[in-house]
């Protein structure tokens, strides 16, 4: 809220957590002169909107993926704690999915698809600091098929991530220096989170640090050997490989110590929704493209596991609702009120943007 009605242009060059947000800051800018009413419905307009476009990105026929109509499905169905899907606070999450697929695609040749291909890789790649790890996907993809097209691309990348590493270096140089890390116990927390409760369900909670990481360095070995299989799209889901692991190590080391408890499964869940996504994607691919039973069976077994044993975490306790429309008489006169949001967090908001936009639907009386 404070974002939407900052008139300054340099709340897009601000950062937050090490990099830029210049997507979620748009969204935020656009919605400043609606009525207060309004807002709400609009940001969240705009989530769906945006998830609704890396669900098309997917399906693109230019996308090298196999079985494309079941990669949206897979960011539905990922088990999770509610904290990425319909926030536009975390909506990069969801959007560094369109970035990546982007990144794979066939070489963009009508307006429509380079305007698509340029919005990710400039726009989402200032949102969030993912297009650091893309850029390998874009070389390969220049080396491979040396057009101007995939050069143009690469250029934009390059520029972009350049940009972000800025901003994440200037944080890094700021902070305290790094605590000691005990690697195994990382290793088991990330296996835990990423291959247990993805494909394990609640049958992972009980699971030991011993246990959780034998899970993890078999499944690097089993999708590592499944992939070296393959014989098409070998490149694509090793990419895809480096990607998962990379994401989910570098969020913790660089910024969030605290989702390493072992015993924590839920605190910092969106630092693995990327991973677990991509995860299930590069098993739809082994299950689609291997000829060989010891590669696809056991990922149709454990995808099948995963969706029956997570059955249960596709419901959430309903948010508190903290009145938002009662304040909304005392916003429009330009005082100061307290905002409650989810999980009770306040902050004082005193608009500052005139309302140009009113609302001509009487909200719901408060109860």
């Amino acid at each position: 809220m404070n974002d939407a009605d900052s008139a300054v242009f340099s709340r897009f060059l601000q950062p937050m957590a090490g990099y830029l947000h210049l997507l979620l800051r748009s969204i935020a800018f656009s919605g400043r002169w609606l009525d207060p009413a309004l807002q709400p419905g609009w940001y969240l307009a705009a989530v769906l909107f945006f998830s609704a476009l890396v669900g098309n990105t997917c399906l693109s026929n230019r996308n090298p993926m196999a079985c494309r109509y079941l990669l949206p499905a897979a960011i539905a169905l990922i088990p999770h704690t509610g904290e990425v899907p319909l926030s536009l606070t975390n909506l990069q999450w969801i959007m560094a999915l369109g970035l990546v697929v982007t990144s794979l695609k066939d070489d963009p040749s009508t307006g429509m698809e380079w305007a698509s291909d340029v919005f990710f890789v400039v726009v989402i790649g200032l949102t969030g600091p993912f297009i650091l790890f893309v850029v390998p996907f874009l070389l390969y993809r220049a080396y491979a098929r040396r057009t101007y097209r995939s050069y143009i691309l690469l250029g934009l990348a390059v520029a972009v991530s350049l940009i972000q590493l800025w901003y994440v270096y200037s944080t890094l140089a700021k902070s305290d220096g790094p605590p000691v890390i005990d690697a195994f116990k990382v290793f088991a927390v990330v296996s835990k989170r990423l291959f247990g409760s993805t494909l394990l369900g609640v049958a992972s909670f009980e699971m030991r640090e011993y246990a959780s990481a034998a899970l993890g360095v078999g499944m690097i070995l089993y999708l590592s050997a499944s992939i070296w299989a393959l014989q098409k799209g070998r490149a694509v889901y090793a990419l895809l490989l480096f990607y998962m692991l990379a994401i989910v190590f570098a969020s913790g080391f660089i910024k969030r110590f605290d989702v390493w408890y072992f015993l924590d499964i839920v605190n910092g869940d969106r630092y693995f929704f990327i991973p677990k996504v991509v995860l299930v994607w590069i098993m739809i691919g082994i299950i689609a493209r291997s000829s060989r039973p010891w590669a696809y069976l056991p990922s149709m077994v454990l995808i099948s596991a995963g969706l029956a044993l997570n059955i249960g975490t596709y419901r959430f306790t309903p948010f508190k609702d903290f009145k938002w429309y009662e304040a909304c008489p005392h916003i429009r006169k330009f005082e100061q009120v307290w905002v409650v949001i989810n999980p009770d967090w306040t902050f004082p908001y005193k608009r500052q943007a005139p309302i140009l936009f009113p609302c001509i639907i009487k909200p719901p009386s408060p109860k």
